[in-house]
């Protein structure tokens, strides 16, 4: 096949839509896996400053000759620490090696004064906290005071997380604990939709692909039917028929004017039954003829030759007599001949 007209083969071009398709997917699947990596790559810069916002904030108050604790120096600035956090902080808790909560920039877990004027304190252990994840020391001690049901597993990317942060004072060893919100908010109405989302260009890839390799398949088969029907009517005798694919010019039409070329040459094969037979027929018709014709000559020259015998052996002497019959037999010749 010359290299100009291989785009005309059905398996050349279906071969091209099956690499479109694959290129397609892979571009696809690498555009969401570069944009995925991106989102990641902001989440974790964001994680990063929230948590160096976070931890200066919570050593600010650990370092307060005044001994505020968070909330109140949240009050003390123009703009509240959560707000500037965008939400991206939840809380911010010093929590001693034995688990007691010193601080907390949620004013729920602070500590508070009891009815008897004696300082009430929270423990970690009664704190709800998100899973917790390592930022690089060791936290197994932190861990023993939580409660069993604190998942220590890395959580997927986006959810809530908590980050443990030992800190030695001149009181002994604190814990800066940093809990960051879930990046993503979705509600139970469109949660399919964001779980649907990344694979949407993906399915219209696909869609798009199956759609053009429909259609080139459609238009391969449409001629097959031609083919077909034309088959049918040339079995019932119809040699005029021509199927209108001949001029294409991949496999569908050299197939198409290669049936139109058989048809016409059993049209021509037709013709020449139908004269062959009638030649047949005139020779038939020249035999019975020709057998009709010696069939009816040889009585005639039987009488013929009576005739002349009767005229010259059997005439009789009368001259009148003789002059009749040999008239009547002029006349007998005649019709014979």
């Amino acid at each position: 096949m010359r290299l100009p007209n291989l785009f005309y083969s059905f398996r050349a071009r279906l071969l091209l839509v099956l690499a479109a398709l694959l290129v397609a997917t892979l571009g696809v699947q690498y555009y969401l896996n570069r944009r995925e990596q991106r989102e990641h790559a902001v989440l974790i810069a964001a994680q990063e400053q929230a948590l160096a916002a976070s931890t200066t904030f919570a050593l600010e108050s650990i370092s307060t000759p005044t001994q505020e604790y968070l909330w109140q120096l949240d009050d003390k600035r123009p703009v509240s620490f959560l707000k500037e956090q965008g939400g991206r902080v939840v809380n911010i808790l010093v929590v001693r090696s034995d688990g007691r909560v010193d601080d907390s920039l949620d004013r729920q877990y602070a500590p508070a004064l009891a009815d008897d004027g004696t300082p009430k304190y929270w423990y970690i252990r009664d704190v709800p906290l998100p899973t917790l994840v390592e930022a690089g020391q060791t936290t197994s001690d932190i861990r023993q005071m939580l409660p069993s049901s604190v998942s220590t597993a890395q959580p997927p990317a986006g959810e809530a997380r908590a980050f443990p942060i030992p800190v030695r004072t001149d009181k002994g060893m604190n814990y800066i604990i940093i809990v960051l919100g879930a990046a993503r908010t979705t509600t139970p109405s469109n949660s399919w939709l964001d779980d649907t989302r990344p694979y949407l260009p993906t399915i219209f890839v696909l869609l798009l692909a199956t759609t053009g390799a429909a259609i080139l398949v459609w238009r391969f088969t449409r001629p097959i039917q031609d083919l077909s029907e034309a088959a049918r009517r040339v079995a019932a005798g119809d040699f005029a028929i021509r199927v209108p694919a001949a001029d294409r010019r991949d496999e569908m039409g050299a197939l198409a004017a290669t049936f139109n070329e058989m048809v016409a040459r059993l049209g021509h094969m037709r013709e020449l039954e139908v004269q062959i037979k009638q030649a047949e027929q005139s020779a038939v018709i020249g035999r019975l003829a020709s057998a009709i014709a010696h069939e009816i000559r040889n009585p005639l020259n039987y009488i013929n030759l009576t005739l002349d015998h009767l005229r010259t052996s059997l005439a009789p002497p009368d001259e009148q007599k003789r002059e009749l019959v040999a008239r009547l037999t002029d006349q007998l010749k005649t019709e014979v001949a």
